[in-house]
């Protein structure tokens, strides 16, 4: 995986996360709901296209970027594989809980938010989510990196348990970019939307 092979994305954010394919279906009412295909995969985006910023405080992006930055880059130029765990890990805050972990008024708030406070916890939020599954999250959002799961792969493994049986079609090897950027750019993924919010679960009329 890039991790292992000392690569790195620099800016994981719900934007740049797609899901596809997907499946319609039209309810009594005449409304569409979209749910992910039982082979439906999650891509990352613009890998090996995101430039070297310096830090982000000096400079901060949208609150759609910075509410997933990791702690170090808001004030040095740090990109590793844990930065990209952390914004992983924001994701799926996103996705449990409705909401980033941090949220605030202006920049500034965010900013010291995200350097000194801890997000809610998610069983605080979500109480039905499984123990084990918020602990790991929490685990992501880590202030330090060394805190954090230090790959990808760790992540993955983790979240297998959390998971419905499947067979994921194996990814070709992924070729490493230039030094200025993490890797090279992904295959685009057919009738795939921003993951940004979680998918309700799909009820039958009885």
């Amino acid at each position: 995986m890039v991790h292992e092979r000392g690569g790195w994305h620099g800016e994981v954010r719900p934007g740049l996360l797609l899901v596809g394919p997907l499946t319609f279906k039209t309810g009594a009412d005449g409304t569409t709901k979209r749910r992910p295909a039982p082979n439906a995969t999650v891509k990352l985006t613009e890998t090996g296209l995101i430039p070297v910023r310096g830090p982000a405080a000096l400079d901060p992006p949208g609150a759609d970027t910075l509410a997933y930055l990791a702690p170090e880059r808001l004030d040095a130029p740090a990109y590793t594989p844990q930065g990209d765990i952390y914004g992983l890990g924001a994701c799926l805050y996103l996705m449990l809980a409705g909401r980033p972990p941090h949220a605030a008024a202006g920049t500034e708030e965010l900013l010291a938010k995200i350097r000194t406070a801890d997000p809610a916890p998610l069983r605080a939020v979500r109480p039905d989510i499984p123990a084990d599954l918020a602990a790991l999250v929490t685990r992501m959002l880590a202030r330090r990196p060394e805190d954090r799961p230090q790959t990808a792969a760790e992540v993955a493994a983790a979240l297998t348990a959390f998971c419905r049986p499947g067979v994921v079609p194996a990814a070709p090897p992924v070729p490493m970019a230039s030094a200025a950027s993490g890797v090279a750019p992904a295959a685009p993924v057919p009738h795939a939307v921003p993951v940004a919010t979680a998918v309700e679960p799909e009820t039958e009329a009885g």
